[in-house]
């Protein structure tokens, strides 16, 4: 618990400039307007980045024994905060990336469609439909959520 507590006091550490000291800015960044202390911050990401499930988080959580201990709320709140901050770099890496493919190059595609049966009849699922592409010989894959009713509507050729 010792790196999550140094790691959590990085946002107190002071820049000397001569003999001034300020305080470093957490404006326009992943700290601006957080209500928690930077001690759960740090530990919440912590946690988010190794898989821990919200039980194992609540008996790590290294202030549980005093009032400002977490709720699952809140670590369900942080966790969806990190999922949103990582498919927004993978989106932006993505669209970096280019396009996939070329003369010369073979790109696989298949479709599959992402959801829950209803009542476990029949074969109907509501859900997604998800094109996923992979060019040979590559480890370059793109998944992209299509449109309502892309697959009956033959939108995979030009």
């Amino acid at each position: 618990m010792g790196i999550v507590r140094m790691l959590a006091n990085l946002y107190a550490l002071k820049a000397t400039v001569g003999h001034a000291r300020k305080f470093l800015e957490l404006r326009d960044t992943w700290f601006e307007n957080v209500k928690l202390s930077m001690l759960h911050v740090y530990f919440l990401m912590y946690a988010f980045a190794h898989r821990w499930s919200y039980d194992n988080v609540i008996f790590e959580d290294p202030e549980r024994d005093t009032e400002g201990c977490l709720s699952m709320a809140t670590i369900a709140d942080w966790y969806s905060y990190c999922r949103e901050t990582v498919v927004i770099y993978q989106i932006n890496v993505q669209k970096n990336m280019g396009k996939i493919g070329g003369p010369g190059k073979v790109v696989q595609i298949d479709e599959s469609k992402f959801g829950k049966g209803k009542y476990n009849k029949g074969r109907h699922i509501e859900g997604h439909w998800v094109l996923g592409l992979i060019e040979d010989g590559s480890e370059d894959l793109r998944l992209e959520v299509c449109p309502e009713m892309c697959a009956q509507q033959k939108c995979w050729c030009p």
